[in-house]
């Protein structure tokens, strides 16, 4: 069976024509198709997003190369689909990489909180600007999910990110032996906020140079571009900040050189 005859079995003819002008373009652009994995998948990505403004376009794209891969499947020449490993609902979000803090705001905001005096915020920040939690997590943090011993925080899963076990930094274990002292309930949260309260203290607590208003969300993508750009692998990026996908970390990449880009594609392949 062609794939033509496989698209005719379940489209429209111009449905057939556009699927088939759409695989073409892929399979120019894609040295050994049949074989692709998710990383040419995310590199045509990368091209696509040069060539079209909309979001809406490349989803179809993407779309008809879902099509090329399931026909392989059909015929038993592969038995996986490697767009299945990237959420076309991704390619509908907002630029995350648009005006966010620079290093150098980043590291006055954490000199900052950590010069804090009052220890309840200069724990909850702190989780902000060195694990980069978002604030529903902030406010799911227990006690129990501390472990001082082995220096690490587990982060419990939200409707946006998974669960995950990172390391505290040096600093904030001693700031978390001092404050986990005033606590005695392990099923209390230990930072109880509203969203609108952290965002509040956030904001009227620190400065950063040229910028009005400090937004932990910004925070937080400033931080995961930041571990991009030192090159740390795309799956430890998106293991560190939560992501369910790894197509979220991977539009960070857009802040970088070519130079670097390809320096992280031959170091750290996406399997």
């Amino acid at each position: 069976m062609t794939l033509e005859e496989y698209l005719n079995k379940f489209h429209r003819p111009r449905t057939v024509i556009e699927y088939k002008r759409d695989i073409g373009l892929f399979l120019e652009n894609t040295p050994n198709p049949q074989n692709g994995t998710i990383k040419d998948i995310l590199s045509y990505l990368e091209i696509l997003r040069k060539k079209f403004d909309n979001p809406s376009t490349i989803k179809k794209v993407l779309v008809a190369v879902r099509k090329y891969y399931q026909y392989l499947v059909v015929i038993n020449y592969r038995d996986d689909n490697p767009v299945d490993g990237v959420k076309l609902n991704d390619v509908k979000k907002k630029n995350r990489t648009e005006g966010l803090y620079d290093d150098e705001q980043l590291e006055q905001l954490k000199e900052q909180i950590l010069a804090e005096e009052t220890l309840y915020y200069k724990s909850l920040f702190s989780l902000l600007i060195f694990q980069a939690l978002t604030i529903t997590e902030l406010q799911q943090v227990l006690k129990e999910n501390i472990d001082l011993t082995k220096g690490a925080i587990t982060i419990k899963a939200t409707n946006l990110t998974l669960t995950r076990t990172l390391k505290l930094d040096p600093t904030q274990i001693l700031i978390f032996y001092k404050l986990l002292e005033t606590y005695t309930d392990d099923k209390l949260p230990l930072f109880n906020e509203t969203h609108m309260a952290i965002q509040y203290h956030l904001k009227h607590r620190y400065k950063i140079e040229n910028v009005k208003k400090i937004i932990p969300s910004k925070v937080r993508r400033s931080l995961v571009s930041k571990w991009v750009r030192e090159g740390k692998d795309l799956r430890e990026v998106q293991y560190l900040a939560g992501y369910k996908s790894i197509l979220t970390a991977q539009a960070y990449t857009s802040l970088m050189d070519e130079k670097l880009k390809e320096r992280i594609r031959m170091l750290h392949p996406l399997r």
